[in-house]
């Protein structure tokens, strides 16, 4: 059953949320994010010698990451006076996270084919804007809007976040020159 739902999600993701508007993928959301952290799990677990601990603190980063993305993203949709999605958005952008579980094979055969490094970097570049593509889809066909304000939506967390770096660099910067002892 989320199998197919999943390969429906890949393949149509706009007609999969209008044919499911009320449904909460939570079995798909779990598998994916399972999966997703299993695919990361080498690649932090050289100093980390439990497995299942490590795989757990990933299972959990995603949740978090899910949670938060999902929770400004309905904020700022929000604002744009569409109805609150929370929820479902939570649910379905953590399924939008498995065409980058792709990009774990394209990192073993960088490792083995080192000489057509630009061409798997060119593919897991694909799969991390299919991702970001699935996201934007979602964002539309959850608050019914138009794929120019979806992306505005999408874009604004992201937008305000570099910011407010920013003006944090700028700041700590000025009080450095401030306390500078310039003769």
């Amino acid at each position: 059953m989320w199998s197919s739902l999943l390969y429906q999600y890949i393949i149509s993701p706009a007609q999969t949320l209008r044919t499911r508007p009320s449904q909460y993928p939570i079995m798909l959301f779990i598998v994916s994010i399972i999966l997703m952290a299993m695919a990361r799990l080498p690649l932090i677990t050289f100093e980390i010698y439990s497995y299942p601990l490590a795989l757990v603190f990933l299972m959990l980063f995603y949740v978090v990451l899910m949670f938060f993305l999902s929770i400004v993203i309905d904020f700022v949709a929000q604002l744009f006076r569409l109805p609150a999605q929370s929820l479902k958005l939570f649910f379905w952008f953590g399924i939008t996270l498995v065409p980058f579980i792709l990009t774990v094979p394209l990192q073993l055969l960088e490792f083995v084919f080192p000489d057509f490094y630009t061409i798997f970097a060119t593919m897991e570049l694909s799969c991390f804007l299919l991702c970001i593509a699935l996201q934007i889809i979602t964002i539309k066909e959850l608050y019914q809007t138009t794929m120019r304000k979806s992306i505005v939506i999408y874009c604004t967390p992201f937008l305000l976040t570099l910011a407010l770096i920013s003006i944090f660099a700028l700041l700590a910067g000025t009080l450095a020159f401030i306390n500078m002892d310039i003769p």
